[in-house]
């Protein structure tokens, strides 16, 4: 789909979420994840969520996302991982939709906050070709690049 032009639509000062989603096909809004937690199946996950309280932390299950970061709701400024998104929520809808594992691919790459004393090198996030750095949350505009060389992942597990 057209996810670019949804990332640029949500950049537009007072675009409704509903003119965003024709070119996606995806209505992402903050009305959406107030339903869900307002659901019988957020609900339900709760509970259930619940019932494994007891379970030690290395042998309990979490509902997980894969590529956490690599959101259809973090295009914006768009972004690469517009074309090629994971996930339609951002990592904290993410969570407040009942997510208690994320996964991020982290990787040192040459990026423009490395340091003489880094090799120019920073650690980013990463899905396939699409590397965003870690400057990302600071509001400034991630880069495309041909490769991922690096490897490496790290999971976050929160109750």
């Amino acid at each position: 789909m057209l996810y670019a032009l949804a990332s640029v639509c949500r950049e537009l000062p007072g675009a409704p979420p509903e003119l965003c989603a024709l070119f996606s096909g995806d209505l992402i809004a903050p009305s959406e994840v107030v339903n869900y937690e307002k659901s019988w199946t957020a609900q339900a996950l709760a509970l259930q969520r619940a019932l494994g309280d007891p379970v030690p932390f290395n042998n309990a299950e979490f509902p997980a996302t894969h590529n956490s970061f690599n959101a259809t709701a973090e295009t914006v400024p768009p972004t690469c991982p517009g074309s090629d998104p994971n996930q339609k929520y951002s990592i904290p809808d993410q969570l407040r939709m009942g997510i208690r594992a994320i996964e991020i691919d982290v990787h040192w790459m040459p990026g423009i906050d490395g340091t003489l004393a880094t090799g120019l090198r920073e650690p980013m996030v990463c899905h396939g070709n699409v590397i965003m750095s870690a400057a990302l949350m600071n509001g400034r505009w991630p880069w495309c690049s041909t490769n991922c060389a690096a490897s490496g992942s790290m999971s976050i597990r929160t109750r």
